[in-house]
């Protein structure tokens, strides 16, 4: 999808290297290929928050797309949004609940990176048995309830400590 897109600028707030290709990823806002931001977004380890930061970082690479997407006019070149579903459709596993992901697009066209919100899961890394596990913290259960009813900017508001930097 990326490459399709001709690239998206993602922003790096810790210098970061790859244990898969031993990339060194410098602070900065800077322009990566598909294979570049996917190896970004995919690493947690020598980072402060570990698996939280590496959920930002994947956070930050689909708003990256969405923007690059809107910039670049995609959504009225028939053409190109073809190989972009089609590129999405190849790449990630959607749950649509049964909607033709071409409708969801259609429907989600109006979204711009700009409305996205990242929420990190309230919880925290703790060791259990020589196991890290992320356990939920207090205000998880109101957050999942706040996506059952519709109600996530409400709790976003309410909760701002588990707001991600986009």
């Amino acid at each position: 999808m990326v490459d399709l897109l001709g690239g998206v600028t993602m922003c790096v707030d810790t210098r970061t290297r790859s244990i898969h290709t031993g990339h060194a990823f410098e602070v900065g806002c800077q322009r990566m290929s598909g294979a570049v931001a996917l190896d970004y977004a995919r690493q947690r380890y020598d980072l402060p928050a570990g698996d939280f930061d590496r959920q930002r970082h994947q956070q930050q690479l689909l708003k990256a797309i969405m923007v690059k997407a809107s910039d670049s006019g995609l959504a009225t070149n028939p053409l190109k949004l073809d190989q972009l579903i089609r590129a999405v459709g190849s790449s990630l596993t959607v749950d649509t609940n049964g909607v033709p992901l071409q409708d969801l697009v259609f429907a989600l066209r109006g979204l711009r990176g700009s409305d996205l919100t990242g929420l990190q899961a309230p919880a925290h890394a703790e060791m259990v048995g020589g196991t890290s596990y992320a356990l939920l913290d207090d205000p998880a259960p109101a957050l999942f309830a706040a996506l059952s009813h519709d109600q996530v900017a409400g709790w976003a508001t309410a909760n701002p400590k588990w707001i991600n930097k986009l």
